[in-house]
């Protein structure tokens, strides 16, 4: 046993003698006066060097993504509903949906598929605008439920959250609407009737084209998970944009073909193809924020 007067005696004990194994040799260190030691602050880069950082307060666990306005079942039986409808129209009128996608043939075929007006193509030609328009509506909610879906939760009780569904059907027929109200009404303020008549029956068979090929496409959005949303609305967008394209190629190529002056072309896209829609959205925008 060591024994120390005035002095405090650090024992090593990891020492081993070059005696006996098992034995461990006692190196006393005389250390001053606890009294007598000058106690400094010691920062986090002297002690675990300059590469050193603070750690911060741990993360909280990412919530799981949720689909609000979306998510019940209202909307759920709306999908199958418009799925139905849709898997019916290409039951009973599959000859005819085969001859709307061959317009892309030529500008003939198109003027003939103009000039037909058998009841039950003309039949065909309005339940495929009426499914597409309410898909179309599933998949304008699906976006702004993943955009604006906690207002909505915040503005609105339970038992309305099926609302807004109800609102962009409501909106999207009032375009179509407006849109052939304005183009029928120009027909008869100038005495053109028969070339609106085209125009109409090609806006018809240009969306019911543009519904046949994006239908199963927007199906997909409205029943993907939220990580496969990105993908699927960049397909989704380049398929209806290129189709937004040939609408407005096969509308060019109608009023220079009746010998009508391109103004009367951007007149008529701003007047019936963008005004009420961006009307539309303005509306919502502001409503929404």
């Amino acid at each position: 046993m060591l024994e120390a007067t005035g002095d405090i005696l650090a024992v090593d004990t990891l020492a081993r003698t070059a005696g006996a194994a098992g034995d461990f040799a006692a190196i006393a260190t005389p250390v001053a006066d606890s009294a007598a030691v000058s106690w400094g602050t010691v920062t986090a880069a002297g002690m675990f060097g300059t590469a050193s950082r603070l750690a911060g307060p741990p993360a909280a666990a990412a919530q799981p993504f949720e689909w609000v306005v979306t998510g019940g079942v209202f909307y759920s039986v709306a999908i199958l509903a418009c799925f139905a409808g849709f898997c019916l129209l290409l039951y009973y009128f599959m000859p005819h949906a085969v001859t709307v996608v061959n317009m892309f043939r030529g500008t003939l075929y198109v003027e003939k598929l103009l000039d037909e007006h058998n009841y039950i193509f003309e039949t065909f030609r309005r339940l495929i605008l009426l499914v597409g328009m309410l898909i179309t509506g599933l998949v304008i909610v699906r976006y702004g439920d993943a955009a604006w879906g906690d207002v909505a939760a915040g503005r609105l009780p339970e038992w309305a959250l099926p609302l807004p569904v109800a609102a962009v059907w409501v909106g999207l027929l009032a375009i179509w609407a407006f849109q052939v109200a304005v183009i029928k009404t120009a027909g008869w303020l100038t005495y053109s009737g028969r070339f609106t008549g085209q125009l109409l029956s090609l806006r018809n068979l240009t969306y019911g084209l543009l519904f046949l090929l994006s239908t199963p496409l927007m199906l997909a959005v409205v029943l993907c998970p939220p990580g496969a949303l990105p993908v699927l609305s960049v397909i989704l967008f380049t398929v209806c944009g290129g189709l937004v394209i040939f609408l407005l190629i096969r509308t060019y190529l109608l009023f220079i073909g009746q010998k009508i002056s391109i103004l009367y072309w951007i007149l008529y896209l701003c007047a019936v193809e963008i005004l009420p829609v961006s009307f539309l959205v303005i509306l919502a925008v502001r409503n929404i924020q």
